[in-house]
C-alpha cells in the first residue's frame, strides 16, 4: 500500500524545470483549458479544429498527433519519472489538470500543464510491484487511454499513432534521461520498471486489449542497442508540420530514405 507523502522543493523544482508542469491556484480560467473538457467528443473535436486553424496544420490528424506527443511529455513522463527516480506516485485528477497555451520563439505549440491539486504517495520497496501496477493503471487506463480514444474519434486519427507518440516519450525517458539522474542502485530499479512496462505489464493496466508499449518496443537500428533513436512503426506527421520540413529522428520514412527505398 502506498503511503501519503510529498515532493521536497528540489524534486518539485526539477519536475517543473524539466517537464514544464506547475501547481497552484489558477490566476485566470479564461486562458486555461481543463483537460477533462477533452473527454467529450464534441468538445474535443471543437478544440482540435480550433488548434488546427491556429497552427495552420494540414488537418486535424496532424494536430491530434502533435497534441498527443506534447501531452505525453507533460503527463506520462513526469509521472513515470516520479515513480522511478523519486519512488513516489504523482497522481492528478483530470478535472484538476489544465493545459496552458504557449508557443516558443519559433511559433511552435508548446503547451504547459498546470494542476490545481495533486496527490503524492511514497512507494514502499516491499510492495513495489503492487504499487507500480496502481501507478500504471491510474495513469494509463484511467486517463491516457480515455483521452486517446476521444482524441482519436474527434480527429479520425488511428489510435496506434497516439500510443506510439507516448511510447517514444517513454523510451527516451528511461533510456536517456533517467539513466543520468540515478546512482547504480536506482538505475537497476528504473531498468526493472522499464522492462516491466514494455514487456510484462498486462493490457488492463493500459485500458486496452494489448500492452501498447510492448507492441512498439524493439531494439534500435539493426539490432544495435547503442543507437540513439528507435525507428517508429507509425509516422507522427511531424515532417508535414515542421517549419523546415524536417523529419523526427525516429521517423520510418527517414529510415527508408536513408536506405534509398
Amino acid at each position: 500500500m502506498s503511503v501519503p507523502s510529498k515532493f521536497d522543493h528540489q524534486e518539485w523544482d526539477n519536475l517543473t524545470e524539466q517537464f514544464g508542469v506547475t501547481e497552484g491556484s489558477l490566476p485566470t480560467k479564461a486562458q486555461w483549458l481543463p483537460v477533462s473538457h477533452l473527454l467529450t467528443a464534441s468538445s474535443c473535436s471543437e478544440y482540435v479544429a480550433s488548434l488546427t486553424r491556429e497552427l495552420s496544420y494540414p488537418s486535424s490528424i496532424h494536430t491530434a498527433s502533435m497534441f498527443a506527443k506534447r501531452y505525453a511529455f507533460l503527463s506520462v513522463v513526469p509521472s513515470l519519472y516520479s515513480m522511478s527516480v523519486y519512488n513516489k506516485e504523482w497522481h492528478t485528477a483530470l478535472e484538476d489538470t489544465f493545459l496552458v497555451p504557449s508557443k516558443d520563439g519559433k511559433g511552435h505549440w508548446l503547451a504547459g500543464l498546470h494542476v490545481t491539486k495533486s496527490q503524492v504517495s511514497s512507494l514502499p520497496e516491499d510492495q513495489r510491484e503492487r504499487n507500480r501496477d496502481q501507478v500504471l493503471k491510474r495513469l494509463f487506463a484511467d486517463q491516457i487511454s480515455v483521452l486517446w480514444r476521444t482524441l482519436a474519434e474527434a480527429s479520425q486519427t488511428p489510435i496506434s499513432i497516439l500510443w506510439e507518440n507516448a511510447a517514444v516519450r517513454l523510451y527516451s525517458l528511461y533510456e536517456h534521461k533517467i539513466h543520468a539522474a540515478l546512482d547504480c542502485e536506482g538505475r537497476k530499479r528504473a531498468a526493472d520498471d522499464f522492462q516491466y512496462i514494455v514487456t510484462h505489464a498486462p493490457a488492463e493496466l493500459f485500458g486496452e486489449s494489448y500492452n501498447p508499449f510492448a507492441r512498439f518496443y524493439r531494439f534500435t537500428g539493426e539490432g544495435d542497442h547503442s543507437s540513439k533513436y528507435r525507428t517508429r512503426t507509425t509516422c507522427c506527421f511531424y515532417f508535414q508540420v515542421s517549419a523546415v520540413n524536417e523529419y523526427c529522428q525516429a521517423c520510418p520514412k527517414l529510415k527508408r530514405q536513408r536506405r534509398g527505398t
